[in-house]
């Protein structure tokens, strides 16, 4: 069972827009042969995609987010809900890597992830 997405303190619930980038991984294995063009094949038939987004948070917010990666999600290793913006579908994600943050200005942060999409 997946842990769902923060909604307390108005948390967002969508990225940044124009933030979203996502690509899959190369899941094909790719072999040098002695003369000839190289063999390829598929490596597993699950692949994952990867993607970049970013948040635009307050202090609370950032505090929220931090407590969700390191309680939560046991610092990335358990997967989550998560709203992919590019189709507007809920699938599990986990943290590739802790959030990374940029504070902006007053009370205005914004926050980097790079998630993984479960298959």
């Amino acid at each position: 069972m997946s842990i769902s997405w923060p909604t307390a303190n108005s948390f967002p619930q969508n990225v940044k827009i124009g933030s979203s980038r996502g690509y899959r991984d190369n899941n094909v294995k790719r072999t040098a042969m002695e003369s000839g063009p190289d063999k390829l094949r598929l490596r597993d038939r699950t692949i994952t995609k990867t993607v970049t987004a970013t948040l635009s948070l307050n202090k609370v917010q950032t505090l929220q987010l931090e407590t969700f990666y390191e309680s939560d999600t046991s610092y990335g290793t358990l997967p989550f809900q998560f709203l992919d913006t590019a189709n507007d579908t809920t699938y599990d994600f986990r943290f590739f890597q802790a959030p990374s943050y940029q504070h902006l200005a007053g009370d205005r942060w914004e926050a980097s992830m790079i998630l993984e999409q479960m298959p």
